[in-house]
Order: structure tokens, then sequence, then C-alpha cells
């Protein structure tokens, strides 16, 4: 039997942790055994994960904690090496401190597999012992170019990465050419048997309201583009539009979004909802599903949202031509709030379109790939030999 090591940040809201629980569901544990190491302890979907997963967490000390460490021990060479790493904004630095304050994996894997960040590429590589090293990208390079250039020798070192779009792909061989031989497209694994079952259960819309319902789902931070969702439907209210737009959602800039939808005197046609870890019944029922990101490598909530054949508008992020055809099975706009607004307004102005949309959304084969990706993984490390 094979040995796996998976790390990831942890098993908490979110489009990366739904796809590492669906690739778990579809891998053969006759043949393979699962060690999965969560950097947080936070873990929603426990009850999801098939049994024969091992988990166990694996946190850093953070710097500041370390500092006030070092401070109380008189250790002065350990504070000039962190005050040094925040001075010269050395990234690279800084996780090094962070990983030597993990424990190392103390058994040997087949394949060790580093699910989303640089951390925990730098992790795998300093402190795991594996016959193969395979990496998953889930974010565009470019939005943290910095980071991704500094590692760009540790990548080298991989023996594969799973980039989930194609434009990620070839982003990633853009930035360093020598990577093209080890870079493969693994799309994210969507379970529609357990969307469909979850669109029928728990919550969804609890008011009276009549008009049009506009629903985004996702994490509310800078790169989803919440802030020209509203500015859009300020523009919509302010042109007699009859919507709500309701948010499914948690993150950082909540407050930030709170203050400038009472700036826009907006509180009565902007709902947030918070986090649901099943937002499928919502999905199911809202009128039209608007994804406006400003960064998307493949964007799961809108593969989830085709599945109910919904009218769909997204920015023109770098996946959006692998998910739509504009105009025939979706809109996809450009990344302003003016963009946004106007594929609504198509949508709430041309039935027939509407109803084109919905009926070429009937016609898809939307079955996923649910493959074993750790058997198809060994099958393309084979091949290259």
């Amino acid at each position: 039997m094979k040995k796996v090591f998976i790390m990831t940040n942890s098993l908490g809201y979110g489009g990366v942790a739904v796809t590492l629980v669906n690739m778990l569901k579809n891998i053969d544990y006759s043949q393979y055994s699962v060690d999965l190491v969560l950097m947080d302890k936070t873990n929603i979907y426990g009850n999801e994960i098939p049994k024969e997963v091992k988990i166990k967490v694996n946190q850093c000390v953070l710097l500041k904690e370390q500092l006030k460490s070092s401070l109380k021990g008189l250790d002065f060479v350990k504070v000039l090496k962190i005050l040094k790493a925040y001075a010269f904004k050395d990234y690279r630095a800084k996780i090094e401190m962070l990983i030597q304050s993990m424990n190392p994996e103390e058994k040997e894997y087949d394949y060790a597999i580093a699910d989303h960040s640089t951390f925990q590429i730098h992790y795998i590589d300093k402190m795991v012992k594996a016959k193969k090293k395979i990496m998953y990208i889930h974010s565009n390079p470019y939005n943290s170019l910095a980071e991704v250039k500094a590692y760009l020798d540790m990548y080298e070192r991989f023996d594969l990465i799973c980039c989930v779009s194609q434009k990620t792909k070839e982003t990633l061989e853009r930035l360093d050419e020598k990577l093209a031989d080890n870079t493969v497209v693994m799309r994210n694994i969507v379970d529609i048997e357990k969307i469909e079952k979850l669109s029928q259960e728990g919550e969804t819309f609890c008011d009276d309201y009549v008009g049009t319902r506009i629903l985004t789902v996702g994490r509310i931070s800078a790169e989803k583009g919440y802030e020209l969702a509203i500015e859009a439907l300020k523009k919509l209210i302010d042109n007699q539009y009859h919507v709500k737009w309701y948010v499914i959602g948690e993150g950082q800039l909540r407050k930030k979004i709170e203050e400038k939808i009472k700036q826009y005197h907006l509180e009565e046609y902007c709902i947030l909802l918070g986090a649901k870890k099943n937002p499928y019944h919502y999905i199911k029922d809202c009128d039209i599903y608007v994804q406006p990101s400003l960064s998307e490598c493949y964007c799961t909530t809108t593969i989830e949202a085709k599945l109910f054949n919904l009218p769909i508008v997204r920015t023109n992020t770098p996946d959006a031509e692998e998910q739509f055809v504009n105009m025939e099975n979706g809109i996809i706009t450009n990344m302003t709030a003016e963009g946004l607004y106007d594929g609504i307004v198509k949508y709430m102005d041309d039935e027939s379109l509407k109803y084109k949309v919905i009926e070429n959304l009937k016609k898809e084969d939307k079955k996923t790939n649910c493959i074993d990706q750790i058997a198809k993984i060994e099958e393309i490390l084979e091949k290259k030999g």
C-alpha cells in the first residue's frame, strides 16, 4: 500500500477545502493510506472525510510569539533574525522560522502533496521525506508574484505541479519555463450528487421579497470584488430595478463592506448572510448568480451554480472562458461595476436571452471527472519515468 501525505491550511469554509474533501472521497483506500495534516484545527467537514484518512494538526508558533519568547529568554540572535526579516520584508526568512517551530514528519512517504500555499510547499520541501513531491496551485501566481518568484527554485524541485486551470498552467510556465515539463491541469472535483441533495435541505431565503434575488457566494476578501458589486447594486437601485443582492460568506473585509453598504444607503437591498456550510438551497432558489471576482483560477461556485441552470454573470477572470461561452451559457463582463451592472441588466431586460442561457445550460453535460486524483498523479509520474 502506498503512503500519501497531504498538507493544507484547514478544513474551514472555502472552495479549496471543499475540493480537497471531494478529492479525499474519491481515493481508493485499498491502494493508498493517507495522512492529512492541517495547519489549523478548524475542521467543519469532519463527518464527510473518509474514516481511512488519518488527520492531525501541526501548528506553527507565530513570529510575534517567537519574538516574545526570544526576548524573555534573552536570545538576541533570534530577536535580530526576526526583526531583520520584517525590516527587509524577507518573506522566505519568515516562513523558514515558522516552519522551524513545527514538528517534522517522521515517516517516509511515497507521495507528499502540498495543497494550496507557499507555506506548505516550503514545509514539504524541508520537513517531509517522500519519493515524489507534488503541489497544487489554486490561485493566480500573479496575485502573490513576489512570493512566487522567491520560491521558483523550490517549485523546480517538485516532481509534479497540478494547476486547476489551463490559464494558471500557462501563467506559471511564463514565470519559469523550466516548470513546463512538470506542470499539468488537474481540475477541481465537484460532488454533484451531494450538491443536489443539499439543495433540498437546510436554509434558504426567509424574507417575503418578490423582486429579483441576486446571490454571490464567497469569502469577503479583496480578490472577490464585493466593492464592485455594491457599486453595481447602487446603480441598479438608482435606476429603479427591483433587486436584492444576498451574500454568503465571511472575511476580513466584512466591516469595510458593511460601511460601504451604509454609505450608499443599501441596507435594505444588500443582505450579508454570513458563512453557510450548506449554501446550495440558496443557490437553487436565487434568480441570478453573480461572481464579481477580481481574481479566480477556476471558480468552483460558478460551476456549482451551473448545476441549477441559473443565469450567471461573472467577471472576465482568466478562467472565465474555460467555463462559459459569453451570451450562450452565461454572461462574462468587464471587471468593473459598470460591467456587472450591464450583465445583470441584460438578463432583467431581455427575457429571450435569459431563456436561451437557461435552455443551453439544461443541455450541457455537467458530469465532472470524479477520478482518483492520487491514482492519476501516480499514472502521470510513471509515464514521465
